[in-house]
Formats: C-alpha cells, structure tokens, sequence
C-alpha cells in the first residue's frame, strides 16, 4: 500500500515540476501578440488520464493558480478576465475573475479523467477495437478521426505504463 502512496506522490511531483518548469519559461505561456496561447493544459489533462480525476483537478487547480498569477504580475488585455486586482481601462475584474481562472482549468483535469475511465469501461480491456473501427472507416473523415483514436491508445499505453 505504501508503494501506491509513493509512486502517487511521486507521479504528481513529477507533472507538478513539468508544470512549474511550463510556468517560469515560455513554453507554458506563448505570447501571440496581446494574447499568450498556453500549454499548461498538457501535463493536466495526461495528469487526469494516468493518476486519475483527483490527481487531474488538483493540477488543474495549479493551473489556474498560475493563470491568476500571471495575469496579476503580467497585465494584458485579457488580464481582468482572470484576475480580480486588474483593471485595464474602465474594465476591472472582480470575484467572476476568480470562476474564470480556476473552474475551467480543474475540470479539464476532472473531466480528461473521467472521459478516461468512461472510455475504459466502454471498450472492456483496451481501446484498440476503436481504433480499429476509426482506422478502416473510408472517407474524409478518417484522418480526422484518426487523430483521436491514436490519442485514445496512446493514453492507454500510458497509463499502463505508470500502474506497473
């Protein structure tokens, strides 16, 4: 029982890191001219799918205390959107700012986890059937389609991964 503990523990430090790492270089936050388009959302949603919705909300929780932060030191257009200490023109945040920053980001990390085990429990062992499906269906929808089931096998992979 310990060894789960631990190897929990030391799972979350590891994307916790990733996410510190995403946050103090740009690789976490890419400024496109006013706007900064993010990555932060990676290590969360693989968070959710290999340690679990927990372990998922609880890094998108970093995530969006992240996001306050940024937009609190690092002002921009968008910034009273996601932190209630900014005001940019006659625009200023407020409490909403706070619902802005944290709620979307937590359940991307509770949702990618949930999906994960919905998915699970759909195809009984693994996904690959779906993939099979998706891979052998003609049309122009198959790369399309393609791009989701190969994320799907590659998350299971993952996971498998991490649990043995």
């Amino acid at each position: 029982m310990k060894s789960k503990k631990t190897q929990y523990m030391t799972s979350m430090a590891l994307f916790l890191a990733i996410e510190i790492i995403l946050v103090v270089t740009p690789l976490g936050y890419i400024p496109i001219g006013p706007l900064n388009a993010t990555t932060m959302h990676i290590p969360v949603i693989i968070a959710g799918i290999v340690l679990g919705k927990k372990a998922g909300a609880e890094l998108g929780f970093v995530f969006g205390l992240t996001s306050l932060i940024k937009a609190t030191i690092q002002p921009g257009i968008t910034s009273f959107c996601f932190s209630p200490f900014v005001t940019i023109g006659t625009m200023s945040g407020n409490y909403k700012s706070l619902l802005i920053a944290f709620v979307p980001r937590i359940l991307l990390g509770y949702l990618a986890g949930f999906v994960f085990e919905i998915m699970k429990k759909i195809s009984v062992v693994s996904p690959q059937p779906l993939f099979r499906f998706v891979r052998h269906k003609n049309g122009k929808f198959q790369v399309v389609l393609q791009f989701p089931a190969a994320y799907i096998l590659l998350r299971y992979r993952v996971r498998n991964a991490f649990l043995k």
